[in-house]
């Protein structure tokens, strides 16, 4: 622990050790410490700790249970303690990743292969770009072949039929329209992978859907007005 937040030992030695733990986490910590200190069971507890450069650091930290003697004095405890100021980081940092990522117009899906792709796994977020629920998606009712655009639909089954009869073949991209629940069309980029199971056959395509509706209306305003300057 000493070396952890940069202490030579004789700097420790003698000094309370709540005076190290930050304000915010000292009286849950100094609960922890009383309830092993009465021999009972006590799950590991995080805390923060301040270091000599006054960086804080999460340590996990867990108590041997103390043990009675003569039914009034308790034997010392032995806590020990884990630096776990990188896993705490990099989990907030995949957190965020993950709000961003929720927040976006990337949707994942898992679809069951079969026709009209029954919809086996869709990421929260198909709500902004759907205005379905996954809940709602994945009840069994709702077929993702459903919110293609009639128009597209021909097409993207013959291309997903013969990616699937490709014994190579492990990826598969497309564009095409989709409706939301209102009737509106979005323009779509799919990036799926084939999963085959043990004897080769497709049983699933998993994948990720990302709204393109944007970048197809400049597309299309840029060749409105190159058709208007070369008239």
């Amino acid at each position: 622990m000493a070396e952890t937040l940069g202490f030579s030992e004789s700097e420790l030695a003698g000094k309370p050790f709540l005076d190290f733990v930050i304000p915010e986490h000292r009286e849950k910590m100094s609960i922890s410490l009383e309830q092993d200190f009465r021999g009972e069971d006590n799950p590991a507890i995080e805390a923060g700790m301040c270091g000599k450069d006054g960086a804080i650091h999460s340590i996990l930290f867990s108590a041997s249970q103390a043990r009675l003697i003569d039914d009034v004095r308790v034997s010392p405890i032995l806590v020990t303690g884990i630096d776990i100021t990188e896993r705490k980081r990099m989990e907030e940092e995949l957190e965020e990743e993950h709000r961003l990522f929720m927040d976006g117009p990337t949707v994942i899906f898992r679809w069951i292969a079969a026709d009209g792709w029954p919809i086996d796994y869709v990421s929260p977020n198909v709500y902004n770009l759907l205005g379905y629920t996954a809940e709602e998606l994945m009840d069994g009712r709702h077929l993702f072949g459903d919110t293609l655009h009639p128009d597209d639909v021909p097409r993207m089954v013959a291309e997903n039929k013969m990616a699937e009869r490709q014994a190579d073949c492990g990826q598969l991209a497309n564009e095409y329209r989709i409706l939301d629940k209102d009737g509106k069309i979005w323009w779509v980029h799919e990036h799926t992978m084939l999963i085959r199971d043990d004897v080769g056959q497709i049983k699933y395509h998993y994948g990720y859907v990302t709204d393109i509706t944007p970048s197809r209306k400049r597309q299309r305003l840029r060749s409105r007005n190159w058709r208007g300057r070369h008239r």
